[in-house]
């Protein structure tokens, strides 16, 4: 029983879009992801729904603060909030405001 709890691992995510720290994530030793790889969350502190890009350790987190800071992920986020602003989704969900 030890021996599983063992078997885990909690990576950051951060937020493509505003920089942030978002919610960190699980895995399994057996299930873990590449560098950088990336999952749709939704983002507490800009509020959208946006890519998030996984960081491992402390490595990893530095080269993404570096890329976020020259502008590596601007065009990717801006093209997944004007994907999220047409979705069918957020249409019906402005329809519901008004």
């Amino acid at each position: 029983m030890g021996r599983r709890a063992n078997n885990f691992a909690t990576h950051d995510f951060y937020c493509i879009n505003c920089g942030q720290k978002g919610i960190p994530l699980t895995r399994q030793q057996s299930h873990q992801r590449g560098a950088f790889h990336r999952k749709l969350m939704y983002c507490y502190h800009c509020q959208h729904t946006v890519n998030h890009i996984e960081c491992r350790n402390e490595i990893e987190k530095a080269q993404f603060l570096i890329d976020f800071a020259e502008g590596k992920y601007k065009e990717e986020a801006e093209a997944e909030l004007e994907y999220e602003k047409n979705h069918p989704r957020f249409q019906n969900y402005l329809k519901g405001l008004k």
